[in-house]
């Protein structure tokens, strides 16, 4: 056609011309008829064809740009801003779907994924010389960390499958943003629930606290008695720089207690304070529970309702929980899709995921949890206190003051109202009894076997040998 003198023509519903392209009616996407709009079967559609098949090694050609899920180019480049080289496979932030493709295990009937376990032991974290190190810690050389992270990051180049891993801890505006680069598809499946990964966005405009390498490894050949490191399980943290090396088996305990110990001052420097406790939830309100003189967190028996589990955040806008995801020392009956099922010896641990994380009010009453005769007894925010000084696992980080740390949780007991009591028990149902109680603030000190609950929920829950899963409710923040 001649339109105005210029030669268009008309081409699979576009007009293409020599200066302009307008298309001339939306492109219509063939879908099956259960999908449920051509948006979705849209990114459906691009998902699958991301899962390209590898090409073979010998291929006579090899077509470019060859781009997909294992093989970007804009990630291979971000590792080697780490000097990282990806050898094959390199995944950020990968989907659940795809980590339970890769994870070596077995999916049982609720669709959880059975794990074997071999727990670190004897993980142990070493620290540079600092400053900011108040408490006891060892420290080593910065020669150690010199060794250590050229074979951590040689060791990762050569792995068929590394990862990325770009998060935030915790749900707060000051919450710390974490880079961790691995090369277990386990640990990546644990991160998934532990921290929330961060939207999708170039790798190059992630800025973030706090980098980790991370090498998940049997035979580490590491001189780490020169440097006073006598285990094959260890960490070195840089508390400067906040970057951190680990080396050896990747569990999430391992990968929790090398993040507190280098973001824990963090977050105590930006108004908050980052609490070893458990936080419980009913409804808007919220109420905190400390393990102290060695006992274990009351979250892992999963007769409570949980906030947060294991480390809490608070700061002046309220409470938020620190990690994502709970574990239970049992398979509960509400096992889902993703859950993860862990063999470790004759013990398991079952890991899922709390749900979207957010900032909730500041806590109604706050518990310390000692394993004794069955009692309760009212605190002051100063008793409180002497209790924290004296708990060796009071503070996640030899880089924050306990003495100062316990002062200000004592004005913050002060500043919100919240109500303290020491709680001496072996049983789980009972704390659970006194949980409920002090949210109707009508907690009984003495004997907890005589405490009473009025809440049909709690008392339901304490009685029952199944946990119920954990729930959240949204709030405005």
């Amino acid at each position: 056609h001649f339109v105005g003198g210029r030669k268009e023509m008309l081409l699979r519903g576009s007009k293409v011309a020599s200066r302009v392209v307008t298309p001339l009616a939306q492109p219509t996407t063939f879908r099956a008829g259960c999908s449920m709009s051509p948006l979705l079967d849209f990114k459906r559609q691009k998902l699958r064809k991301q899962w390209k098949v590898p090409d073979a090694p010998d291929a006579e050609f090899i077509i470019f740009p060859n781009e997909r899920i294992g093989r970007q180019y804009d990630l291979n480049w971000t590792f080697n801003k780490y000097q990282v080289t990806p050898d094959e496979e390199a995944y950020r932030n990968l989907h659940l779907r795809g980590l339970q493709m890769l994870t070596r295990g077995k999916i049982d009937k609720n669709k959880s994924i059975s794990l074997t376990t071999q727990e670190a032991s004897d993980h142990e974290i070493f620290f540079l010389p600092s400053s900011k190190l108040v408490g006891e810690a060892k420290v080593v050389p910065m020669e150690a960390w010199k060794t250590a992270i050229r074979q951590v990051r040689a060791r990762l180049s050569f792995q068929p499958e590394i990862f990325m891993h770009d998060g935030a801890i915790g749900a707060s505006r000051n919450s710390p943003k974490v880079r961790l680069m691995f090369n277990s598809a386990a640990c990546a499946l644990q991160l998934h629930h532990l921290i929330p990964r961060v939207p999708l966005r170039h790798p190059n405009k992630f800025t973030h606290d706090v980098t980790g390498w991370m090498l998940d490894v049997n035979d580490f050949d590491f001189p780490g008695e020169s440097f006073g490191i006598n285990t094959k399980n260890f960490t070195i943290v840089d508390i400067e720089s906040r970057r951190f090396i680990t080396a050896g088996a990747l569990t999430q305990n391992v990968v929790r207690n090398s993040l507190s110990a280098v973001a824990g001052d963090f977050v105590n420097e930006n108004e908050s304070l980052w609490l070893n406790c458990d936080a419980v939830t009913d409804g808007e309100q919220t109420g905190l529970v400390f393990p102290v003189g060695g006992s274990s967190f009351a979250s892992e028996k999963g007769n409570l309702e949980l906030f947060a589990a294991r480390n809490t955040i608070w700061g002046p806008s309220g409470v938020a929980r620190a990690w994502n995801s709970y574990s239970l020392d049992h398979v509960p009956e509400h096992a889902t899709k993703g859950d993860v099922v862990e063999k470790i010896g004759n013990a398991t641990r079952f890991t899922s995921s709390l749900g979207p994380g957010r900032v909730s009010s500041h806590p109604k009453f706050a518990l310390f949890v000692k394993e004794g005769a069955d009692s309760v007894t009212s605190l002051t925010p100063a008793k409180a206190k002497e209790l924290l000084v004296e708990d060796a696992g009071s503070v996640v980080s030899p880089s924050v003051d306990k003495t100062a740390f316990a002062s200000r949780l004592e004005q913050f007991l002060k500043d919100n109202n919240t109500k303290c009591f020491l709680v001496n028990s072996k049983d789980s149902s009972k704390l659970a009894t006194v949980v409920d109680d002090a949210f109707n603030g009508n907690v009984s000190t003495g004997s907890t076997t005589s405490t009473k609950s009025t809440s049909t929920k709690s008392t339901s829950a304490s009685s029952s040998t199944k946990a119920s899963k954990p729930k959240t409710r949204k709030t405005k923040k």
